[in-house]
């Protein structure tokens, strides 16, 4: 599941949880989404779909959109 949420919408379902109004609690969502690199075979990646696997914050977007995606 983590590796299908799309980043963008993820992200977004962050401002329907209490009505968050901070724009900083995006801003770090999104740079954590969209920032995230990983290596195989001695290349280096940069995963531009889904959400880093292993990160607690990959945990918290996944069940948000989950949530209001039903």
């Amino acid at each position: 599941l983590y590796t299908m949420i799309p980043q963008i919408e993820g992200v977004l379902t962050l401002k329907q949880i209490n009505n968050f109004k901070v724009e900083a609690i995006i801003r770090l969502a999104r740079f954590v989404m969209q920032n995230n690199y990983f290596s195989y075979n001695h290349q280096f990646y940069h995963q531009i779909r889904g959400g880093p696997m292993g990160s607690p914050l990959t945990i918290t977007i996944a069940n948000c959109y989950v949530f209001f995606f039903e």
